[in-house]
């Protein structure tokens, strides 16, 4: 839904208020962002795929999906850099995946050692950011943190919450679902 500023209706601008996995269907969608060319690009979770609507088309074009040479699962959460590649959350292989422009085939950037708690492996992440320096920020939410991996990096650095530790004192962290990164570098994050 697209909705203009003081409205209280809003405009279907991908999908058809019915779930399922037609071209002009999504089910379960947990990501959006819009590209520099105005497309919105859509993490069409329960379809284990990412779907491109060009402006002003309510036909979703499938950018990558589920194959034997391209697994990808639940995908939670997406984000667009400047250059149009997308990054991808992947909550059920534990990973982050970027996909560059007009390649369906995504490359694992975090983690590097399957799933669990060390410092360069994850546990059912949701959200991912990236800086303006090229850095990958995840809400690691199996393991009750966020971590962020410089660019080029194998391993993460834990940037809020303690690993394995949910609570709710300044220095914990719940199940964080969603984060942002300002241009200040301030860390925002939503949790469960």
């Amino acid at each position: 839904m697209k909705y203009y500023a003081n409205a209280t209706i809003g405009i279907v601008v991908a999908g058809n208020l019915t779930a399922g996995n037609s071209s002009t269907q999504l089910n379960s969608p947990k990501g959006v962002a819009v590209d520099q060319y105005g497309s919105v690009i859509v993490a069409d979770s329960s379809n284990y795929r990412i779907q491109q609507f060009v402006s002003g088309s309510m036909i979703g074009i499938t950018l990558a999906s589920n194959s034997s040479v391209n697994l990808l699962g639940q995908v939670r959460d997406l984000h667009i850099d400047v250059n149009n590649n997308i990054y991808i959350t992947d909550s059920d292989h534990s990973q982050v995946v970027k996909y560059y422009p007009y390649n369906s085939i995504g490359v694992v950037l975090a983690p590097t050692n399957g799933t669990g708690s060390g410092a360069n492996q994850l546990s059912a992440p949701y959200g991912n950011f990236i800086d303006g320096n090229g850095a990958l920020y995840i809400a690691d939410a199996g393991n009750h943190r966020v971590q962020m991996w410089p660019a080029g990096a194998t391993t993460g650095i834990t940037v809020a919450g303690i690993t394995g530790s949910p609570g709710s004192n300044s220095s914990q962290l719940r199940n964080p679902y969603s984060i942002i990164v300002d241009n200040n570098g301030l860390l925002r994050q939503c949790e469960l």
